[in-house]
């Protein structure tokens, strides 16, 4: 009974905050100086940023009055790696207000079932954690099994826009106990209908944003069912998910297969579809694996090395390229793509020294010296004696005659100075 009451009180503390404790003018100052972060060369953000207390004011009366209307997204289309992606982007004030909404309540509410290897927008992890824990995973897989069994990977197929809307508010009624904020999230899931992707026709309403915060934890809590059967009903060796993509780890081909049939089952019921393609058994022997565009080896000796993969070095050698074309214009200076290529993702991000870093630095560091001459001189080196500096120091001017010796130091003790 204690335990079942600690808990309680717990998941109160987490859940049983109310509309007033959530979206108020402090709560959405704060979360309107966030969004603004990274993003202050735009003139919207610098508009609103200048007129941040006001708007942030008429924000919190808009959203307590109930009297909110979407003004709709700006969208566009960006290519990753050759993948074109539609990207339906907010209006500032409406990201406010979805930060305010997600940093205060959704986040923590939706985090407390969500499994540890769950890895994507979530304060803590991230891409280097999700990368390192497979590491870890593989590590302790070799200890037990050797090179037995193989990694079971599977993917989405266009997660974000196939999430059923009727699914996910459900699951959403269960943690969102206050009726203002359960309609407050109803309404930005809504409003995903006006997206360009969207059938605002279709008979189940399906499909949420990139880009949104809101869309980020709701597509990181749809998959949960999932991940809660391979964790807790399969109990099984290693898994993981990133938002996704997912993998699970098994001594036994056998039970990967079957895991993959189950696998499809629940994606059904939970009304997703799984990528045919990119759901693939990979045994450990004599074979390689890629997740999150890093290439994985379990070699036999116990060892796993990381290296980027191919696609990605590919994209790195274009991008060389076209660093090298902007240096002849003269919109860039030779030390420009130096410094680019180390401020490149989550390679420098939180652990800058873990594998990651490493592939990204051998492939492009030759990238560089190919097109641009990095670590090389074109001048030869001065012949003879080196010149000396006026006043500076050499071999006999550094040595320094030994220290006298202080009373009480060879003791450990510390003599204050005196005061005149």
């Amino acid at each position: 009974q204690r335990r079942k009451a600690k808990r309680e009180a717990k998941a109160l503390e987490a859940t049983g905050k109310t509309f007033d404790e959530v979206i108020n003018f402090g709560n959405m100052v704060e979360a309107g100086r966030k969004c603004c972060d990274g993003s202050r060369w735009k003139t919207s953000t610098i508009l609103f940023e200048t007129h941040l207390l006001p708007e942030c004011a008429d924000i919190v009366e808009t959203l307590a009055g109930e009297k909110r209307r979407f003004k709709g997204f700006h969208s566009f289309t960006t290519v990753e790696h050759g993948k074109a992606r539609q990207i339906d982007a907010l209006p500032i004030q409406e990201r406010a207000g979805q930060k305010c909404l997600c940093q205060n309540y959704l986040t923590k509410a939706f985090s407390r079932s969500f499994i540890s290897t769950n890895s994507a927008s979530l304060e803590g992890r991230g891409m280097d954690y999700a990368l390192e824990t497979l590491h870890q995973q593989l590590t302790r897989h070799f200890h037990r099994y050797g090179l037995e069994g193989g990694i079971y990977q599977f993917d989405f197929k266009g997660y974000f826009g196939s999430l059923p809307h009727d699914l996910i508010k459900a699951r959403a009624r269960r943690v969102i106990r206050d009726d203002r904020l359960y309609r407050l999230y109803c309404s930005y899931i809504d409003d995903f209908l006006k997206m360009k992707t969207a059938d605002p026709k279709a008979k189940r309403k399906r499909g949420v944003g990139l880009g949104s915060e809101v869309s980020q934890i709701t597509a990181l809590d749809a998959a949960s069912p999932i991940d809660h059967y391979f964790k807790d009903r399969r109990r099984g060796e290693a898994y993981g998910r990133y938002m996704d993509d997912g993998y699970a780890i098994s001594p036994s081909l056998e039970e990967l297969r079957d895991l993959d049939r189950c696998n499809h089952l629940l994606a059904a019921d939970l009304g997703l579809t799984l990528n045919d393609k990119k759901c693939i058994i990979t045994p450990f022997k004599h074979h390689s694996f890629t997740f999150l565009k890093v290439r994985f080896t379990l070699q036999e000796s116990g060892k796993v090395t990381m290296k980027l993969s191919r696609q990605s070095i590919k994209a790195i050698r274009r991008k060389m390229d076209i660093f090298r074309a902007w240096v002849t214009e003269g919109r860039w200076t030779p030390k420009t793509p130096s410094r680019a290529t180390r401020a490149g993702g989550h390679t420098r991000s939180g652990a800058t020294a873990t594998a990651p870093w490493r592939p990204w630095t051998s492939a492009s560091r030759p990238c560089l010296r190919r097109s641009f001459g990095a670590g090389r001189t074109n001048s030869p080196a001065p012949s003879g004696p080196r010149r000396q500096r006026p006043g500076g120091s050499t071999p006999e001017s550094r040595s320094r005659p030994p220290r006298p010796h202080k009373e009480g130091a060879a003791h450990g003790i510390h003599r204050p100075p005196q005061m005149p």
